[in-house]
């Protein structure tokens, strides 16, 4: 009987046993299958029996189904088949308890990893926060284990131990070359110690030979596919990602090193292989310490943007790297030889004096605050960690200070602190726009249930009151819809979605056909429209649909606003680079404080309630003529008129789309 298994996250939370009959898939507990997913359907979709297999076919869900990134409605089923619903996965497989195959999303990857000169990159990963000051701290670590132990046994066992950890590993292996050159396990480690000899053998010991014959580290990402490095012992054992390095000396391979992991979650990657190959270098290694750890040192400085100084116990400074070099303004072979103190911002020289004593009595000093002084004066936080350094006879021959030029960070928090303010004030201006909304949408929408109420009731009504009810009704309803649509398109064109298609528009030709178009609302209101045009052709780039929605708006308010039987004056003439539009009516005006808040969203002047509006034409106007670059002017007065000037510019608008 095939099963199906469901995943969330990678992680499987389920397996059903398909029956002959088929099963439905959703997040009801009727279904056979259910997921508890907000982005599953109650009923998502259905497992059917067709032709001796099995189809996939979607119920209809809200959300879809997805196989990749392709949305299905139908699938046959094969073997390994996963189809995404919402945030989980259901894998189906025709042989009950078979391994899972990875998801469409993964690439199993064999790689061979970088080679020695590109090991040192993963200490100066950008993103990776204080990890590569963790593993650098780890490397010097492993460099005094070697130096000091004197069992070979427990020495490797430390090595592994400390790579286990820091690669987030679930078990390491070191095999080491035999006299008659077979590879043998000398040490075998999990987070709990020593793995059982029967254990051993879950390892995959034909990837270790392979890398011991080729002496080259091989990074397996996916493990679950055997075309792309997976081992059959590693299907088995369900072993998800691996990594092997080659022990090396004097271009001999001695052995290798070994560690892997069954979660999905702990995929390894180049800079775990380049970091697990330099502890490689460093376990094979022991017998040339002095030559190796300063090679290491070398390296590490050379790849590292960060402050790093080695320090003798006096608090002279033995060596530095280029980041420290640069950052002060000196020769990096400058660096030797000068007391530390000589280099910090005078205000932090009981800090120094601190922190030296504190990591040669406690072996680590970590998260301290401590600002060098640059060559101009000006002082450079670091964050600072330090740890000490050991001799060949265990001793502590000094520390290793790493610091992190932390400008940015102090300038990022700074940044985060005034977009939080920001975010407030767009919160603040969402709930005032909501209010607004919710307030002009209130009377009528109490207009329409006041009407309809009285229209419902049973007593008899004569036929004219109800058809003056049902007019108000409608007008009510006509104004809601009209601020609806004014809304969205207010909200296109200040979000953008509203695309600019430029052109050039003939400014005379489209003036004189919007005036055509309000010229019954002035024949209505006995308004005279005068239009002054050049006399020299005109065309500004513009969106035309945009610019006929601004200049209907002006013309339609120098009426709608005018006194009954007043003038309207439309004058359109070339200012250098642009176009300026002219209106000036004699209409209610308006005063100085309803001035200043005329461009917002809802606003309606104190003398204007009257008059049918929304509110909203000059919100969108004004949003339309700053996308295209141009810039609104006006003064009024009340019971005088009002005079409003567009400058649209004539060549080009600064977007297009």
């Amino acid at each position: 009987m095939p099963e199906l298994v469901v995943l969330s996250s990678g992680r499987e939370v389920a397996r059903r046993p398909v029956p002959d009959a088929g099963c439905s898939i959703g997040r009801s507990v009727e279904n056979e299958v259910m997921i508890d997913d907000p982005r599953v359907s109650r009923r998502h979709g259905l497992l059917k029996p067709e032709a001796g297999g099995f189809v996939y076919e979607d119920a209809g869900s809200t959300h879809g189904s997805f196989v990749g990134d392709q949305k299905v409605t139908r699938l046959p089923l094969k073997d390994g088949t996963v189809v995404r619903l919402g945030s989980h996965e259901l894998v189906f497989l025709l042989r009950p308890g078979s391994p899972i195959p990875p998801p469409p999303s993964e690439t199993p990857v064999t790689s061979v990893g970088p080679k020695w000169n590109e090991f040192a990159t993963i200490f100066a990963r950008p993103s990776g926060g204080d990890e590569g000051a963790k593993r650098l701290k780890a490397l010097f670590e492993i460099t005094r284990t070697l130096e000091t132990g004197t069992d070979f046994g427990l020495v490797l066992k430390e090595i592994l131990d400390r790579a286990v950890a820091i690669m987030g590993a679930e078990r390491g292996f070191i095999m080491l070359r035999e006299a008659d050159g077979s590879l043998r396990v000398h040490v075998a480690r999990d987070g709990e110690g020593d793995i059982a000899v029967g254990d051993q053998d879950t390892v995959s010991k034909s990837l270790m030979q392979k890398v011991a014959e080729k002496g080259e580290p091989v990074l397996i990402r996916n493990a679950m596919n055997l075309d792309e490095g997976g081992t059959h012992s590693m299907l088995i054992n369900r072993i998800h990602t691996a990594i092997c390095v080659p022990l090396s000396a004097r271009e001999q391979t001695t052995g290798v090193l070994y560690v892997d992991h069954r979660s999905r979650k702990n995929g390894f990657d180049d800079q775990d292989l380049a970091f697990l190959a330099t502890f490689a270098v460093q376990a094979q290694a022991a017998i040339e310490w002095s030559r190796a750890y300063w090679e290491l040192v070398e390296s590490l400085f050379e790849a590292s943007e960060d402050v790093i100084l080695v320090v003798s116990q006096d608090g002279t400074v033995r060596q530095g790297n280029n980041g420290a070099a640069k950052l002060l303004g000196l020769e990096r072979g400058a660096l030797a030889g000068k007391a530390l103190s000589s280099l910090v911002a005078p205000e932090d020289l009981g800090a120094v004096k601190t922190l030296l004593d504190d990591t040669l009595s406690a072996g680590v000093a970590t998260g301290r605050d401590l600002s060098l002084r640059l060559p101009d004066g000006r002082a450079l936080p670091l964050n600072v960690s330090t740890f000490s350094l050991k001799d060949r006879r265990g001793g502590t021959a000094g520390l290793c200070l790493i610091g992190r030029d932390v400008r940015d960070l102090k300038a990022l928090v700074s940044m985060l602190s005034e977009a939080n303010l920001e975010l407030k004030a767009v919160n603040t201006r969402k709930e005032q726009f909501v209010g607004m909304v919710t307030h002009e949408f209130k009377s009528p929408l109490a207009v329409v249930m006041g009407y309809a109420d009285m229209l419902l009731k049973p007593e008899e009504m004569a036929a004219e009151r109800r058809q003056e009810f049902m007019g108000k009704i409608m007008t009510a309803s006509q104004r809601m819809l009209a601020m609806c649509t004014e809304l969205l398109e207010l909200m296109k064109v200040e979000t953008g979605q509203a695309q600019l298609a430029l052109e050039d528009v003939d400014v005379n030709a489209l003036v004189k056909e919007v005036a055509d178009y309000v010229a019954v609302r002035a024949k209505e209101k006995r308004v005279t429209m005068h239009l002054e045009l050049p006399s020299e052709p005109l065309s500004v780039k513009a969106d035309r649909n945009l610019l006929w929605r601004v200049l209907d708006n002006f013309m339609g308010n120098g009426i709608k606003y005018n006194k009954d039987g007043g003038n309207l004056w439309v004058r359109v003439k070339a200012d250098g680079s642009f176009a300026e539009f002219e209106f000036k009516d004699e209409g209610i005006g308006m005063s100085p404080d309803d001035q200043k808040r005329l461009f917002g969203q809802f606003f309606r002047a104190a003398n204007a309630r009257k008059i049918a509006g929304t509110g909203l034409g000059l919100s969108i106007v004004k949003s339309i003529v700053d996308r295209h670059g141009g810039a609104i002017e006006f003064t009024s007065a009340l019971n005088q008129g009002s005079r409003f000037v567009v400058r649209w510019p004539i060549l080009s608008a600064p977007e297009a789309g």
